[in-house]
C-alpha cells in the first residue's frame, strides 16, 4: 500500500474515533492527534479532501479551537472555489461561499484578522460572479 494511501485511511479512522469519542474524557489528546494526520494529509494541498477538510473544520470549531477550524474552512475553500470556477455548478458556489464565511468567523474568533480578511474577500468575489 502507497504512503498517501496509508496516510488517508490513518486520516478515515482518526475521524471515526473523534466522532466516537465525542464527549469522552480523551478527546482533547486524539484531537491533537488527528490533527498531525490531518497536517500530513493536507501538506500537498486540499484538493480531493474537501469533505475531511470540512468535518475537520467543524470538528475544531466545536472544541473552541478556532484557529486551526480557520485552517481547514479556508483551505477547503480554496480547493472548491478552483472546483467552481471552472464548472457552472452554483450549488458549489454557495457552498464555497458559506465556507470561506466559515473560516471568516473562525480566523476572527482565533484572533487572525488578515486570515479573517482575505477569506472574506474571496466569498465577496464569489458572490459577485454569480
Amino acid at each position: 500500500m502507497a504512503p498517501d494511501e496509508r496516510n488517508y485511511l490513518a486520516l478515515v479512522e482518526y475521524r471515526n474515533a473523534v466522532q466516537d469519542l465525542h464527549g469522552d474524557p480523551s478527546l482533547p489528546m486524539v484531537a491533537k492527534e488527528y490533527a498531525s494526520v490531518l497536517k500530513d494529509n493536507f501538506a500537498e494541498g486540499a484538493e480531493g479532501l474537501t469533505h475531511e477538510g470540512l468535518f475537520a473544520a467543524e470538528f475544531f470549531r466545536a472544541l473552541g479551537d478556532h484557529l486551526t477550524a480557520a485552517k481547514y474552512f479556508f483551505d477547503t475553500a480554496e480547493a472548491m472555489s478552483e472546483q467552481a470556477s471552472t464548472a457552472s455548478d452554483r450549488g458549489l458556489r454557495d457552498a464555497t461561499v458559506l465556507a470561506y464565511e466559515l473560516a471568516m468567523e473562525s480566523a476572527t474568533k482565533g484572533g487572525r484578522p488578515d486570515v479573517a480578511r482575505v477569506a472574506q474577500m474571496r466569498a465577496y468575489d464569489l458572490k459577485q460572479s454569480k
